[in-house]
């Protein structure tokens, strides 16, 4: 049996984003901004080995967040 815990922490990631729409001359633009102080990703999984310790059947999700600071 084969065990895996993960954490992985991402701080102060960020996006824009800006669209803008025209039709015969009369058009809309729409901006957002994302700022996040921090994100958490936890995994926490399992896999069966074979007698040669190769994992069978791939990871086994037991646990998984995703969690904003």
């Amino acid at each position: 049996m084969l065990e895996l815990t993960a954490m992985l922490s991402i701080s102060r990631p960020s996006a824009h984003y800006r669209a803008h729409a025209d039709f015969m001359g009369i058009g809309v633009s729409a901006d957002a901004d994302i700022d996040i102080r921090d994100v958490q990703i936890y995994m926490d999984a399992t896999a069966t080995l074979t007698i040669d310790g190769i994992p069978e059947g791939g990871l086994q999700l037991k646990n998984f967040y995703v969690r904003e600071n």
